[in-house]
């Protein structure tokens, strides 16, 4: 039960961030972007990077990634709990797919951020974190999918 409801907690934790200011994406053009107000974290990161000539100043627009990512929990919330939820095959299979999709979604999502996240190889930290997190779902559903009966993990 837990694959159909944390994603939908991460959907509304998101909101969060977008109050908050975080989790930030890079800069876009209207009508997607998004600016936040002085003082907020992408006021701030944009003028330690001179994009902005006061901290104090509305950022520029930027890709709203925290509604990006909470419509994605949402979407997957809704997907496993109608879709695959009736249809699974063993215990488990719900959360692996939860797993898989949100590593998944988040990503392809990291490629729009623009806050300081850290990262290896060109890639983020929680991309390589998904990368990881994939790897350990593909791992239990060969484990637990029943035998001769291995179900693809929806993508």
């Amino acid at each position: 039960m837990a694959g159909m409801v944390v994603p939908l907690g991460l959907g509304f934790g998101r909101m969060g961030c977008l109050l908050a200011g975080c989790c930030f994406g890079l800069k876009t053009d209207p009508p997607l972007g998004l600016s936040f107000p002085p003082g907020s974290p992408a006021s701030e990161a944009q003028f330690k990077l001179h994009e902005i000539a006061r901290a104090r100043d509305w950022s520029l627009p930027v890709h709203p990634t925290q509604i990006y990512e909470s419509a994605v929990s949402l979407l997957i919330s809704a997907f496993l709990l109608l879709w695959l939820h009736p249809r699974k095959r063993y215990d488990g299979q719900v959360f692996a797919a939860f797993m898989a999709l949100y590593a998944a979604g988040r990503f392809v999502l990291e490629f729009l951020r623009a806050d300081d996240r850290g990262g290896f190889l060109s890639l983020s930290t929680s991309q390589l974190i998904g990368l990881a997190i994939i790897g350990v779902a593909a791992f239990i559903h060969s484990r637990r999918a029943p035998t001769g009966q291995l179900a693809p993990i929806p993508s």
